[in-house]
């Protein structure tokens, strides 16, 4: 922020009252003015006031607004700050009670004496309880009002807007300016051209509604709403360009023990009410806004109560600057909380553990030294992060992260497909839910899936990959690769370019890849194993597996369990033993069968051809004919596909057996 100021509040204790509501504003030359409710008892609350001068120290004692003998309710403040001429002028709202009548809204004008100027009562409802009364200057010094009013008798509850002079005169009719759903919380803000924008939220849709109206009382904008899957307590602030910035706590998700989960969420809106850009304080655990304003150079100012992590129930006070500028931003040697611009902005972090975040433009993040955060936002972003364990955020696939040797053990969460190549990142994970996939480098990486369908390449390195939920497909090139799967999360697939084994994890099938003469094994689960164009040698384990060696002389075993032994063309078996597979364990008694349903059995007829099985006698020269033999202790499986009476292709069984149509799927 471009000042700060300290003030001396001892003036302002009273002990055995409460205190309610302390309203702090600042006047054009620097002074500072607190009003508060001071509640003596139950139905007596009156209104007291103090003031700094800019050199920090108190002007005497709190002094009490006497405005009525009735209970009143301290609802907004206003400091003339020389737009009347008078810098010493404050403008009160409050809701005034009297015994059991409805409550009314109400505006005082009174100096820092304690004088009142003249009172007005805005509301002129008599069956209508008023609350939540907000003010803001327009145009050239007229006041715009703004409160909630409740009807008890039809339990409708609307926000109701009108105009008072200085004066104290209405110049424009009380009127309705909200009465969608259920409105309530009601906050206003003077903007720079002399129009101000109202906004409230509505508690049975959970959205946030806006209007700009003029310094007339009519509408410049048409009602404007926001969704939120649960928004609350909307808050306002104008900025220095004529815009506006609008913020609440939203409840959308959940945390980790199933809690909602708090986050802040800011959205900025130019003078005529269009939506420019938006931003979100999404921390681990709940985040709730607390106040908002804007510097004197235009940057604004965010103060939220956040947990100190996810379900934790520790909370602390925080504050975040953003910079709607677009220029260069640098932090110092502290932990720096560094929001871009709306244009592209440069931030540097430089020393501390610092979270630097862009907008919607082309932003360039630097980390400097320290454990960094950074977020470039929507935007073609670049984000180096220096020294240190840095965590980057991408949501595009555009953006670019930079990271050198010996810069820390670095993570990259991705809500879009991203590859670690050419960056010394060690680690990757996916967020969200989409079917995104992720790419590892030459390094030993760490990579993640999120609940969507992916595809994890590990890279050169020695990497550990886990999916997550999804039907997720993992790609090995080294021994040392480690896969990490659980129950539940989806049928997921494996591919290999070396040796593996599917033992000890959760994955259903295994594909070998690549062109060695590798081996694949299963688990026990019902996996799908099947071979390269190499000589390869397949296990199924347990489980009710199927086997496919495709191209190459393959060595097949299923294992326990019903397993099928599947042949999808003539080359994948040839009558040659230079690409003959070799089935070990065919058990007629484990329900074990050799599927050829896919291979036409009569390639001179158009369509898929089932075989005929014809036992152990020889070929007739008919097209799909399918015979077995035994010899020297092995048992042969052939099919003539063109009828010439000789075999197409063979299929060899390490034992004697006399084969039925049984053991078949044709």
């Amino acid at each position: 922020m471009t000042q700060t100021q300290a003030v001396d509040v001892s003036g302002l204790i009273y002990d055995n009252f409460s205190w309610q509501n302390p309203i702090a504003r600042k006047s054009y030359n620097g002074s500072v003015g607190v009003a508060y409710s001071l509640d003596f008892e139950p139905g007596d609350r009156d209104i007291y006031f103090r003031y700094w001068g800019s050199d920090g120290y108190g002007n005497g004692s709190s002094i009490e607004f006497v405005f009525s003998s009735a209970d009143e309710a301290l609802s907004d403040l206003l400091l003339d700050g020389g737009i009347w001429g008078n810098s010493a002028d404050v403008i009160v709202a409050y809701s005034l009670t009297v015994g059991d009548d409805p409550s009314q809204a109400w505006l005082s004008l009174a100096d820092f004496s304690g004088e009142t100027d003249w009172k007005f009562r805005v509301d002129s409802s008599a069956t209508e309880t008023a609350s939540s009364v907000k003010i803001a200057f327009v145009g050239s010094g007229d006041i715009a009002v703004v409160w909630q009013a409740f009807d008890p008798g039809t339990l409708v509850r609307t926000i109701k807007f009108t105009i008072v002079d200085e004066d104290g005169t209405a110049v424009s009719a009380e009127r309705i300016i909200g009465n969608t759903g259920n409105p309530a919380f009601p906050t206003i803000t003077a903007l720079a051209n002399g129009n101000a924008v109202i906004a409230w939220q509505d508690v049975s849709a959970q959205k946030m509604y806006y209007q700009v109206v003029g310094a007339d009382g009519n509408d410049v904008t048409v009602l404007r709403s926001v969704d939120d899957a649960f928004g609350i307590v909307p808050k306002l602030v104008a900025t220095p360009d004529g815009g506006f910035v609008l913020a609440w706590s939203s409840y959308a998700g959940t945390e980790g023990d199933g809690s909602p989960d708090g986050d802040v969420v800011i959205q900025m809106f130019d003078a005529s009410g269009s939506f420019v850009s938006d931003f979100e304080i999404d921390r681990p655990g709940d985040q709730s806004l607390s106040d908002l304003t804007v510097t004197e150079d235009g940057r604004i100012v965010v103060v939220y109560n956040t947990e100190t992590g996810d379900s934790t129930d520790t909370f602390q006070d925080a504050f975040m600057i953003l910079d709607p500028r677009g220029r260069a931003i640098t932090g110092d040697e502290g932990n720096n909380v560094i929001v871009g611009g709306l244009g592209a902005s440069v931030i540097s972090g430089l020393e501390g553990d610092d979270q630097l975040y862009g907008m919607n433009s082309a932003d360039t993040l630097i980390g400097g030294d320290g454990n960094d955060r950074l977020d470039g936002g929507t935007g073609n972003d670049v984000m180096v992060g220096g020294n240190g364990d840095d965590t980057y955020y991408v949501d595009g696939s555009t953006e670019f992260v930079v990271e050198v040797a010996n810069g820390g053990a670095d993570r990259v969460f991705a809500s879009v497909s991203f590859g670690l190549a050419g960056t010394h990142v060690e680690n990757l994970t996916l967020t969200g839910t989409s079917n995104i996939n992720a790419t590892g480098n030459s390094l030993a990486n760490i990579i993640n899936g999120n609940a969507g369908n992916n595809i994890i390449d590990g890279g050169t390195g020695i990497d550990v990959m886990s999916g997550g939920k999804g039907n997720d497909v993992y790609i090995i090139d080294r021994t040392g690769d480690t896969v990490t799967e659980t129950t539940g999360n989806g049928t997921d697939r494996i591919e290999s370019s070396v040796n593996y084994s599917l033992a000890g994890i959760h994955v259903e099938n295994l594909t070998l890849t690549g062109a060695l003469n590798i081996q694949g094994t299963g688990n026990s689960l019902d996996n799908a194993v099947v071979g390269n164009a190499a000589n390869n040698v397949l296990d199924g384990a347990g489980g009710n597996d199927k086997l496919k060696g495709a191209a190459g002389a393959d060595t097949l075993t299923g294992g326990t369990g019903t397993d099928q032994f599947i042949f999808t063309s003539l080359s994948e078996s040839t009558v040659a033993s230079s690409g003959r597979d070799l089935i070990l364990d065919f058990a007629r008694t484990q329900g074990d069968r050799v599927n050829l349903s896919v291979i036409d059995a009569n390639t001179a007829l158009a369509g898929d051809q089932a075989f005929t099985f014809v036992g152990a006698a020889s070929f007739s020269n008919k097209a799909g004919e399918l015979r077995y033999a035994v010899s020297g202790g092995d048992t042969f499986i052939e099919g003539d596909v063109d009828g010439n009476g000789t075999a197409d292709f063979s299929i060899v069984l390490d034992r004697s057996l006399a084969m039925v149509g049984a053991d078949f799927v044709l």
